[in-house]
């Protein structure tokens, strides 16, 4: 079959089962990939997905179309949409529900269909209440802006915007948002080990700088930051690597390990509302700390808490900012 079945199932506050969803995407799990779901406050369903194609005249090179699937409240089907605008491509997105001002918010980077890298920002928005027209504005970034972002060792290559993957979408009170972005791929090879007669396979964690741009409501970049660090490890699923994050009423606090090394510090990245970045640290290269970023938790306003290993012991860390 060429559909599949999503099932929702939405509970009040009371854990009481509220309703239950089974709408049908028209797509085979192989031929789309369901990346993010959205429930608003009154019911409607929101869901991103990616379809891979090859290009025809390239073997090698592959295009990313972005789908935005949307039901309302009272439906039983889906209305697709198409996450695109003229002739760029998303190479990255991420999907939010603006329950203020009622629409569904996709923002990510694009392409140009004969370039692998990143050129620019995509910042689209649907209504909640219905079929209206989106709003789907573009920025460039310019080549300048561009090296800034990705740092001067790779700026030569094209590694780019494109990987990039989109970690955190923040709305702002304005109806823009804030996108929160992390430079993480891993590599795999094999070798053969003569001593144990057999093939032995390693797989390397990259997680690199965090770009940190704020979107106006009409597509414009605001301001941007980068926080520059550089996270290797080799066979562990990069758990101590990445960061996380404690969103505050005028700033965004990232949290991460500095050196994956024995002489570890827990960093701290702060970016104020103005686009004015500082950086110190939680905890002192002589405590040996290493926070485990994806298990973060923000329990309120400007408190976290992490799972930490200090001397091969596992402990909560409380941090309070």
């Amino acid at each position: 079959s060429n559909d599949q079945v999503l099932h929702f199932i939405t509970v009040d506050t009371s854990l009481s089962k509220a309703r239950t969803y089974d709408p049908i995407v028209p797509y085979s799990e192989k031929q789309l990939e369901i990346t993010e779901v959205a429930i608003s406050d009154q019911g409607e369903i929101s869901v991103l997905s990616v379809q891979e194609e090859k290009v025809p005249a390239e073997k090698r090179k592959k295009q990313m179309r972005y789908k935005l699937f949307m039901l309302q409240a009272d439906a039983t089907s889906f209305s697709e949409k198409a996450v695109t605008s003229g002739d760029k491509q998303l190479t990255e997105a991420s999907l939010t529900l603006d329950n203020n001002n009622r629409k569904a918010v996709v923002a990510g980077f694009y392409n140009d269909n004969d370039s692998y890298t990143g050129t620019g920002v995509v910042f689209a928005s649907w209504s909640l209440n219905g079929n209206a027209e989106p709003e789907i504005k573009t920025v460039s970034i310019d080549d300048n802006a561009r090296i800034k972002l990705i740092g001067e060792r790779n700026s030569g290559s094209n590694t780019g915007l494109y990987s990039y993957p989109i970690r955190k979408l923040v709305l702002r009170s304005d109806g823009g948002a804030v996108v929160i972005a992390e430079a993480a791929y891993y590599s795999e090879y094999s070798y053969y080990d003569y001593f144990t007669q057999s093939f032995t396979r390693r797989i390397e964690y990259h997680y690199d700088n965090v770009v940190i741009m704020s979107i106006h409501t009409n597509g414009t970049i605001d301001w941007s930051a980068v926080l520059r660090k550089s996270q290797e490890s080799l066979d562990d699923g990069g758990v101590f690597s990445s960061f996380t994050s404690v969103l505050q009423s005028n700033r965004i606090d990232l949290i991460y390990n500095k050196d994956l090394s024995r002489n570890n510090a827990v960093g701290l990245f702060t970016v104020d509302n103005k686009g004015v970045s500082d950086q110190s640290n939680v905890s002192s290269s002589e405590s040996s700390i290493y926070i485990l970023p994806q298990s973060g938790k923000q329990v309120d306003e400007n408190t976290l808490i992490v799972a930490a290993i200090q001397k091969k012991k596992l402990y909560l860390m409380k941090v309070e900012l």
